[in-house]
């Protein structure tokens, strides 16, 4: 970062320059506790919240120390991750402290070493996890506006991420807002209201009752065609109301043009039987 073109008035210079850096030391295992005693105590990434640590440990006999307003970097498994310390804490070896001086200010370190994560993040070493250490943090180099420019940049910055966030929050409820959309709309098109305006302009259209018998018609006939064929071949009563019972109503005229077709051409007594109305009746293949 050190090429870079910076505005008149900026420099660019190591973190050391602009900021104390204190590395952690983590405390003898026997001084840690959860039940408040000494300072709360972070050890890494794990504590981080979206800007500042959620407490989860104290320690009793702390090693190196934090106090409110510095900023702490995750320099062990993951590398680079920043928060800033918001009371007076314990810091383990998995963190670092970054300590504003007079010539930086904490919201504009915080921010410009996020930009930076990633490329922190590709200088760790280690076989077993990757880890930066003093020599790593003393390299970094960050341009460096005068103070009032700081605070006015961190001004704007905090303004546009919390348009972020709002936005963010607001597209967590796009899925169910999208859930009820679709619904709405599919019940208004089961219902007829989404195509109130079309039948007005149509009003000739046949209703779907009369598809609906033609298709029924066919659909009976076919059926009365393979029934009576297993019922003759097994000399068999017909139960023809399982039609009805399978695929509803056929139609008085289809079960009277159906009954004499199918007698007549068969050789086969067929008379009808209703579940509906308690009637009942068979057909029996003639020899």
């Amino acid at each position: 970062m050190t090429d870079m073109e910076i505005p008149e008035g900026w420099t660019i210079c190591r973190l050391p320059v602009m900021a104390e850096l204190i590395m952690g030391q983590s405390p003898p295992g026997n001084t840690y506790n959860d039940h408040g005693d000494g300072l709360p105590f972070f050890q890494g990434k794990a504590d981080f919240g979206e800007r500042n640590p959620t407490v989860r440990k104290w320690c009793s006999a702390p090693k190196k120390v934090a106090v409110a307003g510095d900023v702490l970097m995750s320099i062990r498994a993951p590398v680079g991750p920043t928060n800033v310390a918001d009371q007076r804490c314990a810091i383990g070896r998995g963190l670092a402290v970054i300590r504003a001086n007079g010539a930086s200010f904490t919201g504009y370190l915080l921010h410009a070493l996020r930009l930076q994560q990633e490329e922190l993040a590709e200088q760790g070493v280690g076989s077993t996890f990757t880890a930066i250490n003093r020599s790593h943090l003393e390299s970094v180099a960050i341009p460096l506006p005068p103070l009032a420019e700081q605070r006015r940049i961190v001004a704007k910055v905090e303004e546009l991420l919390e348009r972020v966030t709002i936005a963010r929050e607001r597209m967590t409820s796009v899925p169910a807002i999208l859930k009820r959309f679709r619904k709405s709309v599919l019940a208004a098109a089961c219902s007829g209201r989404l195509t109130v305006d079309w039948r007005e302009q149509n009003e000739g259209a046949a209703p779907i009752a009369q598809l609906m018998d033609a298709v029924n018609a066919e659909r009976f006939r076919l059926w009365c065609r393979s029934a009576v064929a297993k019922a003759k071949a097994a000399n068999r009563i017909l139960r023809a109301d399982r039609f009805e019972s399978q695929y509803g109503p056929a139609g008085e005229t289809n079960w009277r043009r159906i009954s004499r077709n199918m007698g007549n051409a068969s050789r086969f007594t067929f008379t009808r039987a209703k579940f509906s109305t308690g009637e009942t009746g068979s057909g029996r293949a003639a020899n």
